[in-house]
């Protein structure tokens, strides 16, 4: 039993050197040993020698079934871990893109300023805050005299540079003295 606890043993025996007590204690009580006294009975231990081959072979089958369904158990709980991986990554992946769709909706991507359709919702929801928020409220508007001739002389790239650099200077002149407005991208963060 040490190689195969499951072996099947029968003890075909015409009379025993121990008591059938000392067995037990020796070997203990087994639905797989089995103890035939003479005379034999050829039809007995035929069926007996059948029955206890068929067991052992159930025995084995069932083994090998729990082993192939714990393998398509842990190949399948691998390919869902897998999927939820994919799906995670793509989550995030979207995410992302909304916020990037988001971003691009609202604010100016050369500037990196709110764009006019989020001014005027700003602008909009002002007028219609609470009493508490109606205080004097201050709006710069700023025309580049000349802006054109920076492009046509210069080109597009250095008028961006340009209109950058403005905006950096607007950013950092105005900070700490402006108004926070909601971000309309990441709700938890104002922006000025």
């Amino acid at each position: 039993w040490t190689i195969d606890p499951h072996a099947s043993i029968a003890i075909c025996t015409a009379h025993a050197d121990y008591s059938w007590d000392q067995i037990i204690e020796q070997l203990g009580v087994k639905s797989n040993l089995l103890f035939v006294r003479k005379p034999f009975d050829q039809v007995a231990i035929k069926q007996i020698a059948l029955a206890m081959t068929t067991q052992w072979q159930m025995r084995h089958e069932r083994e090998q079934q729990i082993d192939r369904l714990e393998h398509q158990v842990e190949a399948r709980t691998n390919e869902l871990s897998s999927m939820v991986e994919q799906l995670q990554d793509e989550m995030k992946l979207r995410k992302a893109r909304e916020k990037q769709l988001a971003y691009q909706a609202h604010y100016d991507a050369l500037t990196r300023l709110l764009n006019r359709a989020s001014f005027y919702t700003t602008l909009s929801e002002l007028d219609q805050s609470e009493p508490i928020m109606h205080r004097r409220y201050a709006f710069f508007y700023f025309d580049l005299d000349g802006f054109k001739k920076i492009n046509d002389t210069f080109g597009h790239d250095t008028g961006d540079e340009f209109l950058r650099m403005i905006s950096r200077r607007i950013q950092t002149g105005l900070a700490g003295r402006v108004m926070q407005v909601n971000d309309h991208v990441n709700e938890q963060r104002p922006v000025d």
